[in-house]
């Protein structure tokens, strides 16, 4: 990207590494735009997206452990047992690539899981929260999960998503994840 931005004449760009994808990356964007729109100066929103993406996380649920077979992240044996027992594998970004976190018996664990995970950071920060339920194809759930979400924590702001391509690819159908962060509302001053 950066010896892309050199190449074009009349405008100064700016390259910006979200390190993470889907409404993560998209809140950041809006940010950046709604600062623009404020005429407020590139230091200033980039010291802004710097604390963004700081306090961006993300924790997703695969629901087809075969998928993660397909795309060699996990063996055929551990393919064939996990499909078995209903594993549901937990993932996230460290580093700006997919890792795995642990794993789960049904996606309803998975849930809690991420929930709890959640929590502690909500109960840990002094900032307001906007959080994304995301989903791969799985609009019933993902429903489920926000208004879950909204019901336990009626101080963060929630939304929805989809996971899309970037991170489907990796993740599968029916797939799920909560990504969080400052909300970028607070941010904009």
């Amino acid at each position: 990207m950066k010896s892309l931005a050199g190449t074009v004449d009349n405008i100064k760009v700016h390259v910006w590494d979200s390190q993470i994808a889907a409404s993560g990356a998209g809140n950041q964007a809006k940010l950046a735009a709604d600062m623009v729109k404020a005429d407020k100066n590139v230091s200033e929103i980039l010291a802004s997206l710097e604390q963004l993406r700081a306090t961006t996380k993300v924790l997703f649920a695969v629901d087809e452990i075969r998928h993660l077979q397909r795309t060699g992240r996990i063996s055929g044996g551990q393919a064939t047992l996990g499909s078995l027992l209903n594993i549901k594998p937990l993932l996230t970004f460290e580093d700006t690539k997919i890792i795995a976190i642990g794993k789960e018996r049904a996606m309803k664990r998975a849930w809690k899981k991420i929930e709890a995970d959640f929590k502690e950071v909500h109960d840990s920060v002094d900032y307001k929260i906007r959080a994304t339920i995301v989903d791969g194809n799985n609009p019933d759930l993902a429903d489920q999960w926000a208004a879950d979400l909204t019901a336990q924590f009626p101080d963060v702001v929630v939304e929805r998503s989809i996971i899309g391509p970037y991170i489907g690819v990796h993740t599968g159908e029916k797939a799920m994840g909560l990504i969080w962060a400052q909300d970028y509302k607070t941010l904009e001053n």
